[in-house]
């Protein structure tokens, strides 16, 4: 009887030892023979704010859940500030209060990040959004507009693909020119494509994040757009139609939004910097 119950036991341990090593190997990614190693990423928030010498409270979007990637720390630095984290349909979001601020303010928000194979967007299914209300001569351009790019496309991809080449290189006279006066950036694009995809009912969103290189400080923001097949999100780039984002973009919000918001007070300065460092086994 001693000899079976050892024999099961170690059989358990056994196939404990498997299982960490499946997910180790599937899920997370590390290495996994000896001396080797695999990249992590920090990336830095710096947030400067000027305040009135009253409450002010800070938001500031964090990852939760960014496809392709996991987290694996985070870190929140500041002074005398109370802190918490919330999420919403756009994310989570860092937020910093204080009773009385001082004149100037600086806080912190350091994460580690590793590439997590298999990691996808998040599987909640969007509700359909209803077509917004326009007057002339936006709501016949609109309306021509989607039919023509129903025409030459098959489904929700083709059809996001189709748009936002219309927006980013339309044609004098295109009826897509007119809904380029919010600029040309590739922000003002994903709005324009989102804007316009509700009149299509798709459900569609901004996604923006940060680009993770070797080292860099003063990271800019990248932006993408993203829909809604019905069974997962498609990001698409605004510039191209290439859909797929990049291996190396790090989703830090799920909107069009500003990544720090300040009650309170102003925001003086938001600078992000990125650092590999090599992760052994």
């Amino acid at each position: 009887m001693k000899n079976r119950q050892l024999w099961i036991a170690a059989g358990l341990l056994a196939l404990a030892g498997l299982v960490i090593f499946h997910y180790k190997a599937v899920r997370l990614g590390p290495p996994l023979v000896p001396d080797s190693t695999s990249p992590v990423w920090s990336v830095e928030a710096r947030l400067r704010l000027d305040a009135a010498g009253g409450p002010v409270k800070v938001a500031l979007r964090i990852p939760r859940d960014p496809p392709g990637f996991a987290v694996l720390d985070e870190h929140f630095v500041s002074y005398r500030f109370g802190l918490d984290t919330q999420s919403d349909g756009a994310g989570r979001a860092a937020v910093w209060s204080k009773r009385r601020a001082q004149a100037q303010e600086t806080l912190y928000y350091r994460t580690v990040v590793f590439a997590e194979n298999g990691a996808q967007d998040e599987a909640a299914v969007p509700p359909f959004p209803e077509p917004p209300p326009r007057e002339e001569p936006f709501r016949s351009a609109a309306d021509a507009l989607i039919r023509e790019v129903r025409q030459v496309s098959a489904d929700v991809p083709t059809f996001a693909t189709q748009l936002v080449r219309r927006l980013a290189d339309p044609d004098p006279g295109d009826p897509a020119e007119i809904f380029r006066s919010g600029g040309e950036s590739r922000l003002a694009l994903v709005r324009a494509a989102v804007d316009l995809l509700s009149d299509a009912r798709i459900p569609a969103r901004a996604v923006q994040g940060v680009e993770l290189v070797d080292s860099r400080r003063d990271a800019p923001l990248r932006t993408w757009l993203a829909v809604h097949d019905g069974e997962a999100w498609i990001h698409v780039d605004p510039e191209t139609g290439e859909r797929g984002l990049p291996r190396d973009l790090l989703v830090l919000t799920r909107t069009d939004g500003p990544l720090a918001e300040v009650a309170g007070g102003t925001l003086s300065g938001l600078e992000l910097s990125v650092i590999r460092h090599a992760y052994g086994s």
